[in-house]
């Protein structure tokens, strides 16, 4: 007997695939024995057309690697993904030794043995039945009941099948997987899965929604779901147990929807077995009909747009990423900007009433029923539950009162938090605390400013009964002063402390009148510092949440990687005021908080960078915008440049190095701060103060290094100029960090379990 083993080591779906080619390849031959060799054997267990026993090593069994090149001609041929490896398969095989088929047997098994129109073979018709035709139809006689399934072939045990995780787990009986990402190796193929939110709010309370995922992939957070991301590594079988069980998915071009297809058939009560719901979110990317299903609901944008007209574009990102660089030559054709990301063109009309619609459509039939759902119950809130807080969905009154007399990122941290709530849901007024700064003028913010220098507007037009949320920069000290009749209107308040805790620690009458639930800091340090000296505090909630900034155009940015003797690039950007570099006017003075501030002598920037220039050859520096005192002194050093500020786009200007330095007077603490967080997000890693803002924002040793004197900041970019891919490694890590740490969705999540 004939025996072969069949190699293939890639990705879940191409596995998946796998096993509809060796399914096929078994029922065309069956006098062969095969065997698997694969990266994933769980896929293969109580698979009943492998014979376990044989090895590639033992005498007289073939070996052949195999994969799927019919890939090659997707676009234009009639294939699909099921039949790639058969067809590989066979010709291998074939090659090395013939197999034995005619070709005309092989074509006629595709329609159970049936030859010609009339059938040939069919013997109770009228015509004349011949030979070979007649032994060939009754040789495949329902034989396609197996072969040639548009579908992978899974098995799974009985244990397996009775085993409901989510049911076990979260009390919920019915629920749709959805995989709300996917690889960096291809993000051309990710949807927009911001939008998905819709979708969830919209079947609220009658469809409860899964995410799988792994954390090292692009993943989008998401409310009000089971969050089960990284719950599956290395834990195959209890994804088949948790898909079959679910009533549907939801996915991009992804292992999620092959498997789905090649799970066995769920007996519905009503109407029998079932095959599994889908909608599948294609783009333009790859031709649908490669790898659609037919019990999915597909949607695509193929032939709609120039890069996709004649089938899928098959490329591999939407913007340069530092991975694989490689894959960065076949970039989207066609990328367009919405809420400040970067998506595909052919994404971008693909909406949340689109999903919303597919979904709906199995409802509308007569194998499922919505209505029956209502009774869902709530999760357990067991630990990998991200979050149970809900996108309010109604309009709920909130005063927002901020300072807006700058362009800094305070001030843009309160324009960010009006805009966000107002896109969730809520009826936000925006008010001013004194002048606006030109930079708002398309902001709709209320005529009348609630102080005029140096006492409270007496026109000032207030919202009463409403909630407050105060967003305080240096006013804090007069807020503290003259805010009490705005308390008195407020039905309750948050303050969000941008800059200093000024009085507020001292001034117990919004806690007194109970109306104050929470004070919200930058960082744990000025929270700290807050509990050290508050009085009367007791049960009003002291919460550090990092500022809301928009990262989307920054992650979007890749930093250059280093060759041979080319310069270590070092960037810093931001006003230039004097208190943001260490000047003659600002050294030596300022808050030292802590021990070493007050034993290590600061000296000022232009000692500082003129011995790192002496000390590093191989460095060259970049401000966007330098104070004076700095440029005045480097004007004619080569390796110092100086941009205006804005004179380029940040976005731009962060791309052009490779690493972040951040450092600053004693005078200035910076509470988040802004810039350091934008570095962060395009891929920088930070050599910072251990101190204020970047305390918290920077991991040492991971997204960049705590320096405290010269010698560290020396050692610190000598290491990362000697060791280029833990530069590289460093900003991957901080990259990531900041996408799931420092989302401003976070202040809405806030706001709506407060108020």
């Amino acid at each position: 007997m004939r025996k072969i083993v069949f190699s293939h080591h890639r990705a879940v779906g191409d596995t998946i695939m796998f096993t509809a080619g060796v399914r096929d390849f078994k029922l065309l031959f069956p006098g062969i024995e095969v065997n698997v060799e694969s990266s994933f054997p769980e896929l293969w267990l109580y698979n009943p057309y492998l014979t376990a026993d044989i090895k590639k090593d033992q005498p007289e069994v073939e070996f052949y690697k195999v994969g799927y090149p019919i890939i090659n001609n997707a676009n234009s041929a009639n294939t699909h993904f099921t039949q790639g490896f058969l067809f590989d398969m066979i010709a291998a095989a074939d090659h090395h030794k013939p197999l034995g088929m005619a070709v005309g047997e092989f074509c006629a098994a595709f329609a159970n043995g049936c030859v010609g129109d009339p059938y040939m073979g069919e013997t109770k018709e009228k015509h004349e039945a011949k030979e070979p035709f007649i032994s060939l139809q009754k040789k495949y006689n329902g034989f396609c009941n197996k072969f040639a399934r548009i579908r992978g072939d899974l098995h799974m045990s009985r244990e397996e099948i009775n085993n409901n995780i989510i049911k076990e787990a979260y009390d919920v009986d019915r629920y749709w997987v959805i995989a709300p990402g996917g690889k960096r190796d291809c993000t051309a193929k990710i949807w927009d899965w911001r939008r998905f939110q819709k979708v969830i709010d919209h079947f609220d309370g009658l469809i409860k929604f899964v995410v799988i995922g792994r954390s090292d992939h692009l993943v989008e957070n998401l409310d009000n779901v089971i969050d089960l991301t990284d719950a599956f590594k290395n834990k195959l079988r209890s994804l088949l147990s948790l898909v079959y069980h679910s009533e549907g998915f939801v996915s991009g071009v992804s292992m999620l929807m092959h498997l789905a297809a090649a799970l066995p058939y769920r007996n519905l009560k009503r109407w029998g077995v079932s095959k599994k719901p889908g909608v599948v979110i294609y783009g333009g990317r790859e031709p649908i009909t490669f790898t659609c299903y037919n019990e999915h609901q597909i949607l695509h944008t193929m032939g709609s747009l120039s890069c996709c007209d004649m089938g899928g574009c098959w490329h591999s990102r939407v913007v340069p990423l530092q991975k694989d660089k490689d894959l960065n030559r076949r970039l989207c054709e066609n990328p367009v900007q919405n809420c400040g990301k970067t998506i595909q063109a052919c994404m971008n009309p693909i909406t949340s009433e689109d999903v919303i619609r597919a979904i709906s459509i199995y409802y509308e039939g007569n194998l499922y029923d919505l209505e029956a759902k209502t009774h869902l119950r709530t999760c357990k809130p067991i630990e990998i539950v991200r979050s149970n807080i809900e996108i309010v969905k109604h309009n709920r009154p909130i005063n927002i009162l901020a300072s807006l007399k700058s362009k800094g990122g305070g001030e843009r941290s309160a324009i960010k938090i009006y805009k966000m709530l107002c896109d969730n849901g809520w009826d936000a007024k925006l008010y001013s605390w004194g002048s606006v700064h030109s930079t708002f003028n398309g902001i709709k913010v209320e005529p009348k400013p609630f102080f005029n220098q140096t006492h409270p507007n007496s026109d000032f037009a207030y919202r009463d009964n409403v909630p407050l949320l105060f967003y305080a920069n240096d006013q804090i000290w007069d807020f503290c002063n003259h805010g009490q009749e705005l308390i008195d209107k407020s039905s309750a308040v948050v303050v969000g402390i941008n800059f200093s805790n000024g009085t507020l620690p001292k001034w117990t009458y919004p806690a007194k009148q109970g109306k104050l639930k929470a004070v919200i800091f930058q960082n744990t340090e000025k929270r700290d510092e807050f509990i050290r000296s508050s009085i009367g505090y007791d049960g009003v909630e002291l919460i550090t949440l990092f500022g809301a900034i928009e990262l989307e155009k920054f992650i979007d940015v890749l930093p250059p990687s280093r060759s041979g003797l080319e310069p270590l690039v070092v960037l810093k950007h931001g006003l230039p005021d004097y208190r943001k570099y260490v000047t003659r006017e600002s050294a030596g003075g300022g808050d030292k908080k802590h021990l070493w501030q007050n034993n290590f002598v600061k000296e000022v920037d232009v000692d500082f960078y003129n011995r790192l220039l002496k000390d590093l050859r191989n460095v060259r520096f970049e401000f966007m915008e330098a104070h004076p005192e700095v440029v005045d002194s480097f004007a004619n050093e080569p390796r110092m440049k100086f941009w205006k500020f804005d004179e380029i786009p940040v976005e731009v200007f962060l791309s052009r190095g490779h690493v972040y330095l951040h450092r600053m007077s004693n005078k200035w603490r910076d509470q988040y701060p802004r810039v350091v967080a934008e570095a962060l997000a395009a891929g920088l890693p930070v050599i910072t103060e251990p101190r204020d803002g970047t305390f918290d924002r920077v991991r040492h040793g991971e997204t960049g290094f705590h320096c405290v004197h010269y010698d560290e900041y020396l050692l610190a970019l000598k290491t990362l100029i000697r060791k280029e891919n833990t530069r590289i490694a460093m900003g991957m890590y901080a990259k990531d960090w900041a996408r799931q740490n420092l989302n401003p969705i976070e202040w809405v999540k806030t706001l709506n379990r407060l108020l």
